[in-house]
């Protein structure tokens, strides 16, 4: 897919825009600019594109293939120009072409780097005049000529970008930055941890999939990865047409916990007591729609049982709440949880995974418990942008496994809750429709939204 931005929003680029987005594999429109955003801003958000009031932002931006120029022609040269230097495709009305409906084209030079879109809008609809310039284009061609590929033996040829959607300190940008300089010193070029927070790692994953997909940027995912399409409904990306699965780098399982204060002292009871008393047992989260939400909603639709949920702004709050008994019972990692365990301030109840975590070795997977079904792993895992050539995907996941074998960074690891994996793209893909599946009927089942 060509990822495009469209530089000018008048008339003539919205009926554009209107008749491609959303209506090809073959381009989309990323990015848009103009002198104007405060006109077009409505168009732009509802065709799901951000938009900038200056050229110059948009050739800045690496994730995008092409320039489309909707502009007037007596400012084409210079944007050609530009374009080259920042080594852009550019796509534009010639300028002896007159784009109002029933004037010809007349013949002459086209300018460089330039290509007619218009000419024919009379004898074919917009979008098919538009796709069939992209598809035919030398686009490919000079991609492959700009950059080296990642599954070629000169890669990586310069750093390597690794975005994390999520602000620095966290579990993500933690594990990320592990990875990133044992592939430093395995590559012999920097692996630069990127992090590009902001709507629940939406922004951050849109920016890797709008990139080339050459290996030079990859996403360091986190599991709302394939819950959040069903939250927030239309995203500017596809996780299943958008990504390239690399490998699952590492896995957390979830902890049920209660208050020492609290009588069940095992996830039974705890399923019993809620039972017996609906509405009495209160369950904190980070907030709405996060997996710690939404792993209290798949107990209760397991079970039956009925439970408040009081959501809190991060897992830090909710943790200060259910130690201050103002909560009874939170899902976490085993890393957040850890101490207090070990200081007997929490109960362990159970771990929601396939089997029992190495630093809690005394307590129960909620299957061994009796609740069966009940598996939940914060999750991390490298993406990269559709459509990687096989080659570079192999070589990546190879060598991440690789590192992710070594004793010192399955140690690192655990020190972080995580358990090392490094599983090849196949199973990465399979657990994300999977996860993808449980969360869209979770959510839609407890009538979750966001506010």
């Amino acid at each position: 897919m060509i990822r495009a931005a469209i530089v000018g929003l008048g008339g003539w680029g919205q009926n554009l825009v209107a008749s491609v987005q959303g209506k090809s594999d073959a381009i989309r429109f990323t990015a848009g600019a103009t002198r104007t955003p405060e006109k077009s801003r409505a168009f732009a958000d509802a065709h799901g594109f951000p938009l900038h009031d200056r050229y110059e932002k948009v050739l800045a931006d690496a994730a995008i293939d092409a320039v489309v120029l909707a502009t007037p022609h007596r400012l084409h040269a210079g944007q050609i120009i530009a374009a080259a230097k920042a080594r852009k495709h550019v796509f534009a009305a010639r300028d002896d072409v007159d784009l109002r409906p029933g004037h010809q084209p007349l013949e002459g030079p086209r300018r460089l780097k330039t290509e007619r879109i218009a000419a024919t809008a009379r004898e074919e609809p917009p979008m098919r005049n538009l796709v069939t310039l992209l598809a035919g284009a030398t686009l490919a061609i000079w991609t492959a000529a700009c950059w080296p590929q990642a599954g070629s033996p000169s890669f990586p040829a310069r750093p390597v970008r690794m975005v994390v959607a999520f602000t620095p300190g966290g579990g993500t940008d933690i594990i990320a930055r592990l990875l990133a300089q044992k592939l430093t010193e395995r590559w012999g070029q920097p692996v630069v941890v990127e992090n590009r927070a902001g709507a629940a790692g939406n922004i951050g994953t849109d920016l890797v999939a709008r990139s080339a997909p050459d290996g030079y940027t990859i996403l360091m995912a986190f599991s709302s990865h394939a819950s959040n399409p069903a939250l927030y409904g239309k995203l500017p990306f596809d996780i299943d047409k958008d990504f390239s699965s690399i490998t699952l780098v590492g896995t957390a399982p979830m902890v049920v916990i209660a208050s020492p204060a609290f009588p069940a002292k095992t996830l039974g009871q705890l399923i019993d007591y809620a039972r017996a008393r609906p509405g009495a047992v209160k369950f904190g989260s980070s907030g709405i729609g996060t997996p710690v939400h939404l792993a209290g909603e798949l107990m209760m639709q397991l079970t039956g049982i009925k439970m408040v949920h009081v959501p809190y702004k991060g897992i830090a709050p909710a943790m200060t709440a259910i130690l201050a008994g103002e909560i009874e019972i939170t899902y976490v990692a085993v890393l957040t949880g850890l101490q207090h365990f070990k200081a007997g301030r929490l109960s362990p109840l159970a771990v929601a995974g396939s089997s029992r975590y190495p630093a809690l070795p005394d307590v129960p997977t909620a299957a061994e418990a009796g609740l069966n079904g009940y598996e939940i792993d914060f999750w991390y895992a490298l993406l990269g942008p559709a459509r990687m050539p096989a080659p570079l995907v192999a070589r990546i996941q190879r060598d991440v496994a690789a590192i992710l074998t070594t004793p010192e960074m399955k140690e690192s690891l655990l020190a972080q809750g995580c358990v090392a994996a490094g599983s090849g793209p196949g199973e990465l893909s399979a657990r994300i429709k999977s996860d993808y599946e449980l969360w869209a009927k979770v959510i839609r089942t407890a009538g979750v939204k966001l506010e």
